[in-house]
């Protein structure tokens, strides 16, 4: 069967609408995914296209089913987290896909919302929900894994997609909940959710079951002062703990850990401090309080003795005082073999980038683009992406930016549609550490406020109006703008992508001093 007629069996037995992919799983048509159709003419028009080797199906409301993409690429742990969950999921329709991981399709739930996201329930499980699309069977190298018909998604799963509103009675007395930035919670509270779930899927092991005793007990004062909704906060500590379940020698203590932790800091209601736009991250590791010690705890919780989920937990001398800075010992290194790239094989998590070529060669047309497709989530040029929010710096030609992507947003049908991207349409002084860095810093943890998503990438447009007359050739100038890029990278975890020109002789790559290439994770030549 070719390509043509298979896409007009799924449209015509299976009612999916389809539209014609390329073999990097890219459309090849003029509007993506709302190009999808079930018209016969049209189909023969676009499969007949030069390019088109795959066949694309959008997932949604419109399409009436969602899928659970378990990825297993870069050391995405989608497998194992259905192996630990294989018993309270239904039997569904399953495709497997060309890496190795597979798709698990569901019906569309009525009166909920599921959006696209990258690991949101867990390590390399992503969503494709409103505004997304799958490569559907028989495409190359994607089989059936199994036939049967779409299953309604278990209500633990949807509370994981789409938390439910919080419970009608509550464990401890609750003040009026403060304004809400989400449906979940407030600025601050989201954010320490955030961070404490990172905390417990980074924790080392001897520390995992201290961490999670103390993320809990952090997380359910919040939830008794109203900054947290209490059914997707404690939804988000249980699947962060999920997240390291193959880490975990008694999961069972753990859960219970967890739960008991979480009440606990419940009976102690905390709100976030006065100031929120400014240092976020900052406020909350200042003002986390300290759990209870665990043979102190509550007495529904201490009832039995809480088995450890790891090794030994760290001894500090009592001679010794704490400095706050981590401290990783000898015995408890860990090779880092899990790639922590954001772009697939391209762009790292919280690194480096400098993307460089001659004048009018196309450099800001590609990372705009690149840009454009980290802030919706979407397969960018054959690589998976995992969405952020992204802040483009667009410190000279602002009005040709904005023309850029008012362009993508007519030609995606996306025009009026929220996505976390944000243009600074303004020239930056990155040279002086007292000039604008501190407030870029500032403009970002605002913007990942107001978007309700971590800011993941930071795009500098372009490197020579960032040094605000300094000499890119100057070692003292130069690293004075790597140092405040550090600074910006170190304080917001984003990546931060420079552009910049070549030099005299092109094959020599980025002009300016070697400081800038030394600094660099990853170079990208526009030519």
């Amino acid at each position: 069967m070719s390509l043509t007629q298979s896409a007009l069996w799924l449209a015509e037995e299976m009612r999916l609408p389809v539209f014609a992919c390329g073999p990097d799983k890219r459309p090849v048509t003029q509007h993506g995914f709302h190009d999808a159709t079930r018209d016969p003419a049209e189909i023969k028009a676009q499969f007949g296209t030069p390019g088109a080797a795959m066949i694309g199906v959008p997932t949604g409301q419109g399409a009436g089913f969602f899928v659970v993409d378990l990825d297993v690429k870069n050391g995405g742990q989608g497998l194992e987290w259905l192996a630990a969950n294989q018993h309270r999921l239904p039997r569904t329709r399953t495709h497997k896909t060309r890496s190795g991981g597979q798709h698990l399709l569901f019906q569309w739930p009525e009166g909920r919302t599921v959006r696209n996201s990258a690991s949101r329930i867990a390590p390399g499980v992503d969503v494709r929900g409103n505004g997304g699309y799958i490569i559907a069977p028989p495409s190359p190298d994607y089989e059936i894994a199994d036939a049967s018909a779409l299953a309604e998604a278990p209500p633990w799963l949807l509370a994981l997609i789409d938390p439910p509103p919080a419970p009608a009675q509550s464990i401890a007395p609750r003040p009026a909940p403060a304004p809400r930035q989400s449906g979940d919670g407030t600025r601050y509270g989201m954010t320490a959710l955030d961070n404490e779930c990172q905390a417990i899927l980074s924790a080392a092991d001897g520390a995992k079951h201290d961490t999670l005793n103390r993320a809990a007990f952090s997380i359910g004062g919040l939830v008794a002062a109203g900054e947290l909704i209490e059914g997707p906060a404690f939804a988000a500590l249980a699947s962060a703990l999920a997240g390291i379940r193959h880490r975990c020698e008694d999961f069972p203590a753990a859960q219970k850990t967890l739960a008991g932790a979480f009440r606990a800091g419940m009976a102690k209601p905390r709100e976030a401090p006065p100031r929120l736009v400014r240092r976020i991250v900052e406020e909350y590791r200042e003002t986390r309080p300290e759990p209870p010690p665990l043979d102190h705890a509550p007495d529904h919780w201490a009832a039995e003795p809480e088995p450890d989920i790891g090794l030994e937990p760290e001894k500090v001398a009592p001679d010794i005082k704490p400095t706050g800075l981590p401290l990783i010992y000898f015995q408890d290194v860990k090779p880092a073999l899990k790639s922590e790239d954001f772009v697939e094989g391209l762009l790292i998590k919280a690194a480096m980038s400098v993307t460089y070529g001659p004048s009018n060669c196309g450099k800001t047309f590609f990372m705009a683009d690149l840009a454009l497709h980290v802030a919706m989530g979407l397969e960018w040029r054959g690589r998976e992406v995992e969405q952020a929010g992204v802040i483009y710096c667009a410190m000279e030609g602002a009005h040709g930016i904005q023309n850029r992507v008012a362009a993508f947003a007519l030609t995606c049908g996306l025009a009026g549609q929220e996505i976390p991207f944000a243009i600074i349409p303004v020239a930056l002084n990155l040279l002086d550490p007292n000039a604008d860095t501190s407030r870029l810093i500032d403009a970002i943890a605002e913007a990942a406020a107001r978007m309700a998503i971590p800011v993941g990438l930071v795009v500098m447009d372009t490197l020579s109006r960032a040094m605000a007359g300094g000499n890119e050739n100057s070692p003292e100038d130069m690293g004075a703008l790597v140092a405040n890029s550090d600074r910006i990278r170190q304080a917001t975890g984003a990546h931060v992508a420079w552009i910049h020109h070549s030099g005299k002789d092109q094959a020599q790559g980025a002009r300016g001093h070697s400081l800038l290439r030394a600094a660099t994770d990853t170079e990208i030549e526009i030519s």
